[in-house]
């Protein structure tokens, strides 16, 4: 069966290539019943839950056309977003000590998108975030318990990257290389975040060192040092 891929409308270049359908087009299609039994379509990426449910009141059995609508389900308070938009990945899965799976989700009003579509591939700043919020999202899952609210503090990250990903789904595996837990609140994190389209062509490997610490006194550090940051400047 041949396969398809329905994109956000801001990916209007990378759907002028072959199997690629815009969102707009799709509703199109939907309109008329024009849909082709002999095409499987797939949701791809700049597709958001409000979409699907656009979609849905077009078609009685969205599920039976399109493949994939629980893609873009995502919680955004994992990642400490105030916006659901700036959320770039799903609620994490555990699945096997020290490794862990999400999609990557990008939402076409999201703040990397605003104003910068480099070409058909997706942009490594949303990597990098992606990665970014993984960390916050599998250590509160997984790691923090109660209703705790750490502090984290990003120590480095480096990105290899040996191909590009554009806007299809993406996986993302999450490895934990190491980790010291030093009380209730401070961990320490070494981890590395493989993406891809196909799990036998990785694209994209981004390593990182994080913290997790206490919140309270971490806030009345920084403020300290927020207040005494002008005195730099003699």
């Amino acid at each position: 069966m041949n396969k398809k891929f329905i994109v956000g409308n801001c990916f209007t270049r990378f759907a002028q290539g072959a199997n690629i359908v815009l969102l707009d087009q799709f509703k199109l299609l939907l309109q008329s019943g024009d849909i082709d039994p002999s095409v499987n379509y797939w949701v791809g990426q700049g597709i958001t839950a409000s979409d699907i449910h656009d979609l849905n009141a077009l078609h009685i059995n969205l599920k039976s056309v399109l493949s994939g609508t629980d893609f873009v389900l995502k919680d955004h308070h994992i990642a400490h977003k105030r916006r659901p938009e700036n959320c770039h990945i799903s609620v994490p899965v555990k699945l096997s000590e020290g490794k862990y799976q999400m999609n990557v989700v990008i939402d076409p009003n999201c703040a990397e998108l605003n104003d910068h579509i480099t070409g058909e591939h997706i942009n490594g700043t949303i990597l990098m975030e992606a990665v970014r919020q993984s960390c916050i999202g599998v250590t509160e899952r997984f790691f923090i318990t109660g209703n705790k609210s750490p502090y984290f503090i990003l120590k480095e990250m480096n990105s290899v990257y040996s191909s590009f990903l554009f806007p299809l789904p993406i996986t993302m595996d999450y490895t934990i290389i190491s980790h010291e837990i030093k009380g209730n609140y401070q961990t320490e994190f070494e981890i590395e975040a493989t993406m891809y389209h196909v799990v036998s062509e990785p694209a994209c490997k981004i390593k990182a060192v994080f913290s997790t610490y206490e919140k309270a006194p971490m806030e009345e550090f920084e403020q300290v040092m927020a207040a005494d940051s002008p005195a730099l400047f003699k």
